[in-house]
């Protein structure tokens, strides 16, 4: 066991291939043992009402995650305070597993355009903040901004760039209100998901 693992946060509304490929290639590119996928209770950067239960949403990020053993669902934020920061999150995983190290992974859109609680104590709490590439941000987008703005933890994060996936969640709960194919976009298992609890038809 080397203890290296992530955490990839989200709403998962729903959990898509995207995902799952992001979460991938931080294990290949970082050695990672495994990825919590932690499910945001109430997220302060989304409107809520285009969110559906914390159940149903965990169901599928089960289903989704079932056949990967490296893969692990986390309820962990349906215990904590609302709303889900991911500081207070991060803090509580460290509090249960005393020896792991964890990397935190993002896309680089919510580096640039979350306004972040306590992000520098996000940094200081984690081994890195690990970054996959989004269309309108690069590498040297990141550079400048931890050079200008947290240039005391310029070593706390890597640049994901392996592959670029750009599939929205929203885009697909558009797709599915008009009746569109979402296959080989959602797991097999979640899409069946979906259909037999008639999920997103608002």
């Amino acid at each position: 066991m080397n203890n290296l693992w992530g955490i990839l946060g989200g709403t998962f509304n729903p959990i898509h291939i995207g995902h799952l490929i992001i979460a991938e290639e931080a294990c290949v590119e970082l050695g990672l043992e495994k990825v919590f996928f932690v499910l945001n209770k109430i997220p302060p950067h989304k409107d809520v009402k285009e969110v559906i239960t914390f159940e149903d949403r965990f169901n599928m990020l089960s289903l989704a995650l079932e056949d990967n053993l490296k893969f692990v669902p986390s309820d962990l934020e349906i215990y904590l305070p609302s709303p889900s920061y991911t500081v207070n999150t991060i803090e509580k995983l460290k509090e249960i597993y005393t020896e792991v190290k964890f990397f935190f992974i993002c896309g680089a859109d919510a580096v640039f355009e979350y306004q972040w609680y306590r992000f520098t104590d996000i940094l200081a709490k984690i081994e890195k903040l690990v970054i996959h590439k989004r269309k309108n941000y690069s590498k040297k987008d990141v550079e400048k901004l931890f050079s200008q703005n947290y240039p005391s933890f310029n070593n706390k994060w890597v640049f994901l760039e392996s592959l670029n996936i750009e599939i929205s969640a929203s885009k697909l709960r558009e797709r599915l209100k008009k009746g569109v194919s979402l296959k080989y976009l959602l797991p097999d298992k979640v899409l069946d998901y979906i259909t037999a609890h008639k999920l997103y038809i608002f």
